[in-house]
């Protein structure tokens, strides 16, 4: 890609947002858009990725592009709204780069800026928990996901594999039990 012209034109840009969204969007093409696709220079996608998280978190901090109509705290909240976002495309870029502690961390960022109601970030965090902290932190994420209704199916497929592999007899009973008793304390 074009990189070099790309900088030039975000630094002319008159606001961080507006850069930021910038450089989130070159990243996200950089990095294929899923997991499935493959990435386009991965390193530049995640520098420039990463360099949306810093406009955005400075602005956080320093309020210094708060448009004149909207309250600290309304600004705030949409900066917290854009982090997000961007962490998931910087998390997606560091799994491509074999960084699966920072995929991990990022893509936490992005699962709880949506409410954890979004499924496919939810489900690139459930691979990225899987990888890097073993099958019984992704089976009980999984499991919560889909209890409350934000899993897709590749969620649904990741829980079914992981409880046939992870699970003696024994343990699947005492796991169902658990929710038995647990859906009658609810009720």
């Amino acid at each position: 890609g074009d990189f070099e012209n790309m900088y030039k034109y975000a630094q002319r840009l008159s606001n961080v947002k507006s850069q930021a969204g910038l450089y989130n969007k070159y990243a996200w093409e950089c990095s294929g858009g899923s997991l499935e696709e493959e990435g386009k220079h991965v390193d530049e996608g995640m520098a420039m990725s990463k360099k949306s998280l810093e406009l955005i978190e400075r602005d956080m901090k320093t309020l210094a592009d708060k448009y004149p109509a909207y309250s600290d705290r309304e600004w705030t909240r949409g900066l917290k709204s854009y982090y997000g976002a961007y962490s998931d495309t910087y998390a997606l870029l560091a799994y491509k780069n074999d960084k699966k502690a920072e995929a991990l961390q990022y893509q936490k960022i992005a699962c709880e800026s949506a409410h954890m109601e979004d499924a496919t970030m939810n489900a690139r965090y459930a691979l990225f928990l899987e990888e890097e902290n073993g099958a019984t932190a992704a089976l009980d994420f999984l499991e919560e996901m889909i209890a409350e209704g934000y899993a897709n199916e590749e969620m649904k497929a990741s829980f079914t594999r992981l409880f046939q592999a992870n699970l003696s007899v024994e343990q699947a009973s005492e796991r169902y039990l658990a929710y038995l008793e647990k859906q009658a304390k609810a009720t």
